[in-house]
């Protein structure tokens, strides 16, 4: 298994910060996680810095995306996903909305099938029906 392809710079992006690094490999999640996992390609000359963002693409099949950041500890390279917390439990199909300032996220407890019942359009106005579940009420322009 190995790294298929790396971008690390695309035209018009020079210099922005942070940049997006892209990268595919056939690689499971353990072993991209492995500290020095990117050593080699920074032996085969990509520079990474501090600041990168790296969209990963792995897998057997190269079919899970990922996005994480890089932890630089000497000559080490660790690739650390990013994520939030979502506050358990939660119920399939109900809307997600979120639970702090932090961007962490919940279980709404509104169902996404309920906060749209019915849509009529016609040529001089417009009813639009709003689940009881939601608020009650019938809104009409």
């Amino acid at each position: 298994m190995s790294i298929l392809s790396i971008t690390t710079d695309i035209t018009g992006e020079i210099g922005i910060v942070p940049r997006l690094v892209r990268i595919s490999c056939n690689d499971s999640f353990s072993v991209i996680t492995t500290a020095g996992y990117l050593n080699s390609a920074n032996k085969v000359g990509y520079q990474f810095q501090p600041s990168d963002l790296v969209c990963m693409a792995y897998g057997a099949n190269v079919n899970i995306s990922k996005l994480f950041r890089l932890s630089l500890s000497g000559a080490t390279i660790t690739l650390v996903p990013i994520t939030t917390a979502l506050t358990l439990p939660v119920t399939t199909g109900d809307l997600v909305s979120f639970a702090d300032n932090n961007g962490n996220t919940m279980d709404s407890g509104i169902a996404a099938n309920k906060v749209l019942t019915t849509s009529i359009v016609t040529t001089s106005k417009v009813s639009l029906e709003v689940s009881e579940d939601v608020c009650k009420s019938k809104l009409q322009y």
